[in-house]
């Protein structure tokens, strides 16, 4: 069940309507590659992503899905990116406006993706944060989810194996992160 705001615009969405999750764009900056998942038995091909656990920031679940899905432990990498996020500012400094700012060194989403759900799922939304992640390189990778097998592949045979169009925009949009 989700209610249409008497203004038209907006959607709000009771908790038991939406999913939150959070994923990482993998990059292993030692090979320059990204890391796709291919979901074996429905041969996809897919970012690294999953639910939101209870009281478990987004970061740290993008972070935790990352490692349990590929088996790599990552950090998120801080970024250049335009955004409508507010500094941390004084009080008097608090009426920014709200226009997109470019900011470096951030660690912060950089795509929202929102997807329908199904109504055998309840219908409702999903809402996914992405956030640029780094490959350890000195923490030994562990084993990754027996569903997938994680592969590293360079930037445009990524592009070309994604399944879904949002995680296309999603690593071409961390690409200029960097």
């Amino acid at each position: 069940m989700s209610v249409l705001a008497p203004n038209g615009r907006t959607m709000n969405y009771p908790s038991t309507h939406f999913v939150e999750s959070a994923g990482t764009v993998l990059f292993d900056l030692s090979t320059r590659q990204i890391c796709l998942l291919h979901h074996i038995s429905s041969n996809e091909y897919l970012l690294p992503k999953g639910r939101r656990n209870l009281g478990e920031s987004r970061p740290d679940a993008a972070i935790r899905e990352t490692r349990e899905e590929t088996g790599w432990t990552c950090r998120l990498s801080r970024v250049k990116m335009w955004t409508r996020c507010t500094l941390a500012v004084s009080e008097e400094e608090s009426r920014v406006e709200n226009v997109p700012r470019r900011v470096d060194g951030v660690v912060e989403p950089f795509m929202l993706t929102q997807r329908m759900l199904p109504a055998e799922k309840g219908k409702g939304v999903k809402i996914i944060w992405w956030f640029v992640g780094v490959v350890e390189e000195a923490v030994e990778r562990g084993k990754g989810e027996e569903q997938f097998e994680a592969e590293l592949l360079s930037f445009e045979a990524a592009v070309d194996r994604l399944t879904f169009p949002d995680g296309q925009g999603s690593r071409s949009s961390s690409h200029r992160h960097l």
